[in-house]
């Protein structure tokens, strides 16, 4: 990729793998099916452990599915980076916009196998409260969670090109957002 300065910033904007959400949508539909399984046989076969598992089983992979779903049929990008800052819907629980003035860093580390691109705030409680209520828990989950540097990530199987790439056009931008505090 060509280096450029920042005023030649380019947005980047990124969909999701349609790769990544077609297994995921697979693997959900097979759970849906055999949540089906344990909620019409467990109750007479197995008692009532079963049709809870059942249960459980098509709410959670039903939700799964229908994400996938909706990724694929919907082409909304997964990320977009440009002067405001970026916007992260790479995952159910994406950050939304980040501004620039909002971030410290963005290290890539890998976490249980699987790489991410780690979006670093300087007041991760403050962004954290602006968040809709289920998002604002499950970042708070993520903030305790050992080994992440930051509750706000872009896993790497998300997103079609690589988590460098993203990596070194965001700094472009970045580095253009701290220059113009710099001059006031």
């Amino acid at each position: 990729m060509n280096q450029q300065t920042s005023s030649q910033a380019e947005p980047l904007i990124v969909h999701p793998s349609k790769k990544s959400f077609g297994f995921l949508a697979l693997g959900a539909s097979i759970f849906v099916v055999i949540g089906i399984g344990f909620v019409t046989t467990g109750s007479t076969m197995y008692g009532t452990a079963m049709n809870s598992i059942g249960y459980t089983s098509l709410i959670f992979f039903g939700f799964c599915l229908l994400y996938a779903l909706t990724r694929l049929i919907f082409e909304r990008p997964s990320l977009r980076i440009d002067d405001e800052g970026i916007y992260d819907n790479a995952s159910a629980v994406g950050a939304g916009l980040v501004r620039w003035e909002e971030i410290k860093d963005l290290p890539i580390y890998t976490y249980g196998e699987q790489s991410y691109l780690g979006i670093v705030l300087y007041d991760v409680d403050e962004f954290i409260r602006k968040q809709p209520f289920l998002k604002r828990r499950i970042f708070k989950l993520n903030k305790w969670m050992p080994g992440l540097p930051t509750p706000f990530n872009i896993p790497a199987g998300l997103v079609q090109v690589s988590l460098e790439e993203v990596q070194e056009r965001a700094v472009v931008y970045l580095e253009k957002a701290r220059g113009k505090r710099k001059q006031f």
